[in-house]
This record gives structure tokens, sequence and C-alpha cells, in this order.
């Protein structure tokens, strides 16, 4: 479907906010959003804001790469009073009818930017606080987007958790992700296995993830060593990915005599070529939004194996089995030893990839955005403004 900016709406601009590691959810997200949003009279530009111990932003190089405004905004360490004022120049230049932070490093320094104020946005992405660091970050990112005047989440089940921390539920915006399905679709199972290098008459189980402790990627190997007694011998797993359980995990996996049948790949820029390969697509997290992974691999019609997290048994209810109850490897373990395969033209594929379409495409996402942006209260109509020129 077509998107198009409602009549007589003026154009806004909107500077998008990240603090970025690396390309997880919360970039899929947003390499999803803002490519779609001129089209509904939301002109976008991306602040990444740089990340000292990295030496390449894969967020702005594919930001970049996509066509999107995308500006490197500079940041020496967690807080940074450059930072500051490297925000409010560019939101200034910008001429920025909003700003839309997603993290928590973004909306402490856009709070302090935002002088002389611009309605403010924030996403909260999901929080899977797995160490002492982490769970201060999410602290300080719920008591900053108190002072919002939209605070959007992926799944209503983050309400609780707004509730407590005293975030006003009238400026609550339940915005469920979106996924590009033309990128991600149903292609070549055969071609994608070669690809990896795996048997073409492989049972294939599969799954993106950060390799960190919500994602219970231990837990996922563990449910398979006791699964594949009961299943074809030829079962592979394949995990694509990297995090901090990195090490761990492939202590466990050799511990486990799992080295020939489990392949980590490392991070992946495409997963729409990996996904094909699967038989199933296995989300075996603790905690959850509403995960990018779990929608792209079914909007190329991988059958799920997914545990009731977050947003997931709405997702997949009617067209798939279940959901698992999270952390239990024995119940994991026996849904991977009772699957089967379904066929490439078997309906269920297409249930599938429909069920993305029809509520999780990227034109809803932005839609949806759009309409917070307008919400958000603008003079009546503005003469169109031409962008600054990107900078470094």
């Amino acid at each position: 479907m077509a998107l198009n900016a409602p009549r007589d709406e003026p154009r806004l601009r909107v500077l998008h906010l990240r603090s970025s590691a690396g390309l997880y959810g919360a970039e899929q997200v947003l390499l999803t959003l803002l490519p779609a949003l001129p089209a509904l009279g939301i002109e976008v530009v991306l602040g990444c804001l740089r990340n000292p111990y990295q030496a390449r932003l894969e967020l702005h190089e594919r930001a970049l790469a996509l066509g999107i405004d995308s500006r490197l905004v500079a940041c020496n360490g967690r807080f940074d009073s450059g930072t500051v004022g490297a925000i409010r120049r560019l939101a200034e230049d910008l001429d920025a009818d909003a700003v839309h932070v997603h993290d928590y490093k973004s909306v402490f320094h856009a709070r302090l930017a935002n002088r002389p104020r611009r309605p403010l946005v924030a996403t909260l992405h999901g929080h899977f606080a797995d160490t002492p660091a982490v769970r201060l970050y999410n602290w300080i990112e719920l008591a900053l987007v108190r002072g919002a005047d939209r605070v959007c989440i992926v799944s209503d089940a983050m309400r609780e958790t707004l509730a407590r921390r005293r975030i006003d539920p009238a400026r609550t915006v339940t915005v469920p992700n979106g996924v590009d399905t033309g990128r991600y679709r149903p292609d070549d199972a055969a071609a994608a296995r070669v690809a990896l290098g795996l048997p073409p008459e492989a049972r294939v189980f599969g799954t993106a993830m950060r390799l960190a402790a919500p994602k219970f990627p231990i837990g996922l190997v563990e449910a398979f060593a006791a699964a594949r007694p009961r299943i074809a011998a030829n079962a592979v797993l394949v995990i694509a990915g990297d995090g901090p359980m990195r090490a761990g995990l492939e202590a466990r996996i050799e511990a486990l005599g799992l080295g020939g049948s489990v392949r980590l790949l490392g991070v992946r820029d495409d997963l729409e070529r990996v996904y094909p390969a699967f038989d199933a697509f296995v989300l075996p997290s603790l905690s959850e939004g509403l995960p990018m992974a779990l929608l792209e691999a079914m909007a190329c019609g991988i059958v799920p194996i997914a545990t009731a997290v977050g947003r997931v048994p709405e997702v997949i209810e009617g067209v798939a089995a279940a959901p698992l109850p999270p952390g239990d490897v024995a119940a994991l373990a026996d849904a991977l030893a009772g699957f089967e395969p379904a066929g490439p033209a078997a309906p269920i594929r297409a249930a599938l990839r429909s069920r993305v379409l029809d509520r999780y495409a990227a034109g809803s996402l932005a839609r949806a955005y759009a309409d917070v942006y307008r919400g958000l209260g603008r003079p009546a109509a503005l003469p169109a403004r031409p962008l600054a020129s990107p900078g470094a």
C-alpha cells in the first residue's frame, strides 16, 4: 500500500537520536521507519551519537546506504557536555519540529539540549536488565522519559512498568514494531542453505539474537542437546548474532558435544538471506517487547517456536503453536523434538507472512508515528524549508 501525506497537512521535521552499539532490534526499527516517513509528510534526520569504543558506527553507515540523512554527533562518554551543545545546534540548524529519542543516553543529552523547548518523543524499545550497569541505565531512562511529551512502547505489557514509574498513561502510546516486507520475504531455501554451507536435507532450527542473558542462548543449546536423540540425526542449530555471552556459549556447546551441529554465524547484516534456510525460527527469550527477529522470520514464512514473552503470544496467535513458558528448557526441548517441517507451499507459511503484512508492515509503523508527531501540536501551516547540508 502506498504511503501518502494527508492533504493540507504541513510537512514536519523530526530529529531522531540514537546511541548505538550495533545493528540490533531498535536499529532495525529505525532503518525500517525512517525511509517510510517522508511519504507521509515527515522529514527525518538521524543523529547517531558516536561510541568512543567503536571504530565505526554500523547504524550510521547503514542509514546512509539507505538514503537516510544521518549525522554523526560527537559523544566521548556516557554523559558529555559537548554532546548537549552538538544536539542543540543540530536541532536549531534543522529547525526541528520535534526530537525523537531511542535510548537512555539520547534522552539524557536531549533533555539538557532542549532549549528552546521542542516537543520530545521517546521510544522504549524494551528493557533487558542483564547487568547492574544496564539496570542503572534503564532506571535513568525511565526517570527521564517522564518529561517527554509522548512515550512510545512496542507492547502494552510495558504499561505496568511505566505506571510504577509514574509515567502519565495519557502520554503513553503503543506503537508495534514494523518490518520491511520487501526485504524480508520467502526465498529459495536450498540456495540459502548452500550459501551457509548447510546440508540441503538437514532439519534446520535457527535464530537471530544478541548473545545476552535475557535471550537465553545457553538454554537454547541445552534444549537442542536434550532434543537431539529425538530429532533427525542431521539436525542443525544455527545462531546469528554476537554479544557478551559468546565465550560462555561456545564453552557450553563444546561441553555438550554439539560442535558439529551448532553453527554460530556471528553478526549478519543479511538476515533476509539467512532466515529462508531455517525450517523453524526459535525465540527462547526470557523477556521481550516485540522482537524484530520474530517478525522478520515470519515475513519470510518461517514457522516460529517461541516463548510467551512480551507481545509474542499476540503475534503468533492462530498462525503457530502456542508459546512456551520462558526459561523452561524441557518444554523447549519437547517443542524442538516434536516439530515437523512445513513444505515451501504449506498454508502456514502464507499465513505467517500475511500476519506480518496485515499488522506489522513498515507502512503501519510509519503511519502510527506520523500520527504521534502530528498530535504534538503545530501551527496550521508553515512554508517548506530546505534541509541544512549534512555535516560530518
